[in-house]
């Protein structure tokens, strides 16, 4: 998945204000896996010992037999003290040459050690231990990079030196965060949202005049905020796309519209560019083996099973529970008490049964969605230049050309939104109407919903 480059260039804008401005107030954590083989920091060496306070995921890499020793790039633990140490996750037990073959070619075999049951590890030989926890390391269903490469992974407290809000040129509320990682070194997070955020279509009433609707005949904000309590809930679902599952339809997919997009997320973790994890949709059965409502050609199509679907929606919610208690369990996306949820890594599933079922291939009827990144903004505030706002956000950021992976949760306050002067002219507006653009304008000019 690759973000559009207008996605792109609401970055830079937050670094054109005046020296160190402290425009929010921001608390969480931030967690990180730095990959060895493809992560930009790493390779670059900006993190001068990477493995320093970290935990170590080693389940890619191990002992050589044909070389006799390490594979290139292994970061496991290599001698029986170190593998008693909590900090390391799998690896591979050392070996030790004994013979050669009928082929004259050298035999190795584990040193003793790795082999011996541990009466301190309830029998269990660091070999056996091993085995365990690269089956839960390689064995993730949905969070299956982990297993990937051999992972830095370390979690500290958000500690914002800098931050800034505004409304940006398009009418986005962004917010842009740094947090200082020590050696130079810097990790900034931003996330953009569309606070008016309303997808809309041109129809006609009934009368045959033109009439601008909701897209789905309801404000999606409200819709998926039903059941956020108090608040409003934006996902970062820039770059999302649909996956046409079936036999009719091999895997072809589809991006979502640029209008259905109600955020975007971005960081720099050291050298490591990135952005957020969109919406992930589906719409198969529990054996993958085809839509819900079985039949995307329009012309076949049948009336929906609707309780089919809801129990579809139902199983989606455990399994989505399982998912990020990998983030939690395994990956270790949680601070104090990994039993309490509040402190947890979680998912937010959207099973999209409000929306009317469509006589057309577009729309997302029939398309449940699992979130991991997104915004929540208190209903109380104003997202508007000099208004006040408080929220809270998740956000997971994967890597542009690597397979780092970082996730930051918190919540924020901006007594006072800024303004984006530097701003340049919104083009899509006039494109679309909001104003008169080559002497035409979208629906012409009919009336919107409110």
């Amino acid at each position: 998945m690759r973000t559009p480059l207008s996605a792109l260039l609401l970055v830079p804008s937050v670094l054109l204000f005046g020296c160190t401005p402290h425009d929010a107030e921001v608390e969480g954590t931030w967690f990180a896996w730095l990959p060895k083989n493809s992560s930009p920091s790493i390779a670059s060496g900006s993190f001068e010992n990477p493995a320093d306070g970290a935990t170590i995921f080693e389940c890619a890499r191990g002992w050589d037999d044909e070389a006799g020793d390490w594979d290139p790039n292994y970061i496991g633990p290599r001698t029986a003290a170190e593998f008693e140490e909590a900090r390391f996750i799998g690896g591979d037990c050392p070996r030790y040459q004994d013979g050669v073959d009928d082929r004259d070619r050298p035999v190795y075999v584990y040193e003793s050690w790795c082999t011996e049951p541990r009466d301190a590890h309830e029998g269990k030989s660091v070999v056996d231990e091993i085995e365990e926890e690269c089956d839960r390391v390689t064995g993730l269903d949905f969070h299956d990079w982990l297993g990937s490469d051999g992972y830095f992974a370390s979690k500290a407290p958000i500690d914002a030196w800098r931050s800034s809000a505004l409304i940006n040129g398009e009418g986005d509320f962004q917010l842009a965060v740094h947090t200082d990682l020590g050696n130079g070194n810097d990790f900034r997070f931003q996330f953009s949202i569309d606070p008016d955020f309303a997808p809309v279509t041109c129809t006609t009433d009934e009368a045959g005049d033109p009439l601008i609707a909701y897209i789905d005949d309801a404000p999606w904000l409200e819709k998926w905020s039903e059941d956020e309590e108090g608040y409003t809930i934006y996902y970062l679902n820039a770059g999302s796309f649909q996956v046409f599952q079936g036999a009719t339809s091999g895997n072809a997919s589809s991006s979502l519209p640029s209008d259905w997009n109600s955020g975007f997320g971005y960081g720099k973790f050291g050298d490591d560019e990135m952005i957020s994890e969109a919406n992930a949709y589906g719409n198969t059965d529990e054996e993958g083996e085809g839509p819900v409502f079985t039949a995307l050609e329009i012309s076949e199509r049948p009336e929906p099973d609707l309780d089919l679907y809801t129990s579809r929606a139902d199983e989606l919610r455990t399994n989505s529970d399982a998912w990020a208690r990998e983030m939690s369990e395994v990956a270790g996306a949680f601070v104090g008490d990994a039993a309490d949820p509040s402190y947890r890594f979680t998912h937010k599933v959207e099973d999209n049964i409000w929306r009317p079922v469509d006589t057309t291939v577009a729309g997302l009827d029939a398309w449940m969605e699992v979130a991991t990144s997104w915004v929540r903004i208190k209903n109380t505030g104003k997202v508007e230049v000099g208004g006040s706002v408080e929220g809270d956000f998740q956000i997971l950021l994967h890597g542009y050309d690597s397979e780092t992976r970082v996730v930051v949760q918190g919540t924020f306050k901006v007594e006072e939104i800024k303004e984006d002067k530097y701003a340049y002219p919104v083009l899509e507006d006039e494109r679309r109407g909001l104003k008169e653009f080559d002497g035409h304008s979208f629906c012409d000019g009919a009336p919107g919903p409110n």
